[in-house]
């Protein structure tokens, strides 16, 4: 079993007053402040889950959050029975999850559970599932405030001070998001999805059991390596805001992170996604959200998310999968010297790294070679290919990770002005004087959406396409 305590945050712009760094009276220059603080307790290995109880408070009045796809599966269930015998007594509450909660529905559920005096929140499940539970364990005046259901953007960042007020402990069932340990949460409002981040989400506890992923479809192990890849790669190429110390500590475990990625996936040549391989891309997923790979950077230094959200929203697409179309669009913008979508140096360097380590492998059952050898924009492009060999990877998916067959409303055929209908979103909702999206034009985000659209073309060809491709 392998254990990790800690999570960190990225602090943006904190001026001070002083002006001059040789001012005894006054201290130094102002700069941008880098900081880390420990939150979660993450355990991963066959017995995680009683370990993990047998430290973790619950009390005498826990609830439980559990994800209806999840538990039906064999294993999910007996996972559900091991977590009710660990903690020895019956919860207040069970609520069970079968698609992303609204912004309502987790102010209901805080007021629930802050009213039957709930002494700890404990989640079995996918993403959505912990996003409640998180989001859920927040003072219910915190969730009142206006500006969390007011306003065009999409994301919305907490007070510093907020602090959750029901422990929480997160078992996840799904690879990839590591909501388990993520200061991240995300709930549907109005037809969005609304992002909110605070130190105050992160999990005290969690628990990895390889066991309850053994069953996952490839198709959703190849959607987790996209989400780890692009949750390190991505933030790492940005072009640092101003020079910071800590910048090199960062880089450096960002670097060790995707290398221990493109370990684990020249094993999966001869091995396959086993436990191991399985424990050690929860282990990797978890220590990207951890944040020493982003201390001194700015904290929206992944522009890719907010493009694929939108993608994945407007097309009834998994995030993974609209992650997978852009990242290519992504890398061929950066090497172009676009430094608004990163640094060309800090990407050729970091798929160096990455190649050097799969060097032309592939991922065991896929039907086309991984040729890293190439540059970023088509290495990655085939490297993607290959992930996901001759399975449809944009086939529908339920709030719990579980394949759907697709549906009109989770896969639909866009019309025509589907590249304006995600550009003006973009726009809207990121961009347009927003920190986010706002150094981008609305033709810039027109011509990646494009792009991107033309990418599911290219995958279609590689037999990983759309389940209906008319609009293409």
């Amino acid at each position: 079993m392998t254990g990790m305590t800690g999570a960190s945050s990225v602090l943006g712009g904190l001026p001070t007053v002083p002006p001059n760094r040789d001012d005894p009276e006054h201290g130094p220059t102002a700069r941008r402040l880098a900081g880390w603080s420990a939150a979660t307790r993450w355990l991963a290995g066959t017995g995680a889950l009683e370990a993990i109880m047998a430290t973790a408070s619950v009390g005498n009045r826990p609830v439980l959050v559990v994800d209806a796809g999840a538990v039906a599966t064999r294993q999910g269930a007996a996972l559900e029975r091991r977590l009710r015998t660990a903690v020895g007594r019956d919860p207040v509450d069970v609520v069970t999850v079968d698609r992303p909660p609204t912004f309502d529905q987790v102010r209901a559920m805080s007021a629930r559970w802050h009213g039957l005096k709930a002494t700890g929140i404990v989640a079995i499940g996918g993403g959505a599932t912990m996003d409640l539970a998180a989001l859920g364990a927040l003072p219910t005046d915190i969730l009142a405030t206006p500006r969390l259901a007011s306003g065009r953007c999409g994301l919305v960042l907490l007070p510093s001070s907020a602090q959750a007020a029901i422990l929480t402990v997160m078992v996840p069932t799904t690879l990839g998001t590591g909501a388990e340990v993520s200061p991240a949460a995300c709930c549907d409002h109005a037809g969005d999805k609304l992002l909110i981040l605070s130190e105050a989400l992160r999990p005290r506890y969690a628990a990895v059991e390889p066991l309850v992923t053994a069953s996952l479809p490839r198709r959703q192990v190849a959607d987790a390596v996209v989400e780890v890849l692009a949750r390190i790669l991505v933030p790492f190429t940005a072009v640092p805001t101003e020079p910071h110390p800590s910048l090199t500590v960062a880089d450096a475990v960002a670097l060790a992170s995707l290398e221990s990625l493109a370990t684990l996936l020249a094993r999966a040549v001869d091995s396959g996604f086993d436990d191991d391989f399985r424990i050690g891309l929860a282990t990797v997923g978890a220590h990207s959200h951890a944040g020493w790979g982003n201390i001194g950077r700015n904290i929206f230094a992944s522009p890719l998310w907010f493009v694929a959200t939108e993608v994945s929203t407007v097309l009834g697409l998994s995030k993974a999968w609209a992650t997978r179309l852009c990242l290519p669009v992504w890398a061929a913008s950066v090497i172009a010297g676009d430094r608004r979508w990163g640094e060309d140096g800090r990407l050729s360097s970091a798929w160096n790294r990455f190649r050097h380590i799969s060097h032309g492998g592939r991922v065991r059952e896929a039907r086309t070679p991984i040729n890293v050898l190439q540059g970023p924009t088509y290495g990655l492009s085939n490297f993607l290919d290959a992930l996901y060999g001759d399975h449809d990877a944009g086939e529908a998916v339920d709030a719990t990770g579980q394949s759907q067959e697709p549906q009109p409303d989770l896969v639909r055929r866009p019309d025509p002005g589907i590249v304006d209908v995600i550009a003006d979103r973009l726009h809207r909702r990121w961009g347009a004087g927003l920190p986010m999206l706002g150094r981008f034009t609305h033709r810039d985000l027109q011509f990646f959406v494009t792009s991107a659209l033309a990418e599911a073309a290219h995958a279609k060809s590689s037999g990983t396409a759309l389940r209906n491709p008319e609009w293409m």
